[in-house]
């Protein structure tokens, strides 16, 4: 969706909200592909704060899954999405150079969406906190049983004493 903020960055006070439905929409990040969809809709305001530069306050909950990173079952994961985001009528009104802005009166909501998605991926996902993973011989799921599989590895710095024996 390309909002248009023309309004709020030339009139002193405006403020405007939209609703958007958002789309079904494929995040990738670290080899983890998922499918992000959103619970509702997504609340816009735009707002002035100063002549030619409007702020765009964003907020959402979306819901993907990603596998565990240990047994590699599907956790489903909803996350809440709260932004800011500037827009600068034109570069000569950007004070910071650090600062994240869109520079113009059209801003891509579901670019900034996406970033957001992204800068709170989580590090670490986990079906549950005593997650068994699975085994490293044959596989299988460690949470549903044991397989039985012989996982003692010995230690490679004994080695020479075997020779002893």
């Amino acid at each position: 969706m390309i909002l248009d903020v023309t309004k709020p960055l030339s009139e002193a006070g405006c403020e405007e909200y939209h609703l958007w439905k958002a789309d079904l929409d494929t995040v990738s990040y670290q080899g983890n592909i998922a499918d992000v969809s959103w619970n509702g809709d997504i609340r816009i305001k735009a707002k002035n704060v100063s002549k030619g530069e409007a702020l765009l306050i964003i907020s959402g909950e979306c819901v993907y899954s990603l596998p565990c990173d240990r047994c590699l079952k599907r956790v489903e994961i909803v996350q809440s999405i709260e932004c800011e985001h500037s827009v600068l009528k034109d570069a000569s009104d950007k004070t910071q150079e650090d600062e994240e802005c869109t520079i113009g009166h059209e801003v891509n909501i579901k670019e900034v969406l996406t970033k957001e998605v992204l800068i709170n991926w989580p590090d670490k996902v986990l079906c549950k906190d005593d997650c068994k993973g699975l085994c490293p011989v044959c596989g299988s799921d460690l949470n549903s049983g044991t397989c039985g599989c012989d996982t003692f590895v010995p230690d490679p710095r004994w080695a020479k004493l075997k020779e002893f024996m």
